[in-house]
């Protein structure tokens, strides 16, 4: 998992699209999907209690499906 080190708009990293998990300890507690996810897990942050998180990159053409498959079958508790 990774630690909780976000890009900034002076970053050089570049951009990943899919999809990315917070957890809360060993809890998975959130389920997303973004075209930059290293400037959208950072806004969680304000709402959602998560000490790590992971994601797996995909093309954009199957997030929403890959998604709510995800979703539907975790079942996190900010999903709901």
């Amino acid at each position: 998992m990774n630690n909780l080190v976000f890009a900034n708009d002076k970053s050089n990293i570049k951009l990943v699209r899919g999809i990315y998990f917070l957890f809360d300890g060993s809890t998975l507690v959130y389920i997303g999907q973004s075209e930059n996810i290293f400037k959208r897990v950072p806004i969680h942050l304000e709402t959602k209690k998560f000490d790590s998180w992971n994601y797996i990159e995909f093309i954009e053409e199957d997030l929403n499906i890959l998604e709510a498959e995800f979703i539907l079958k975790y079942q996190p508790k900010y999903n709901k």
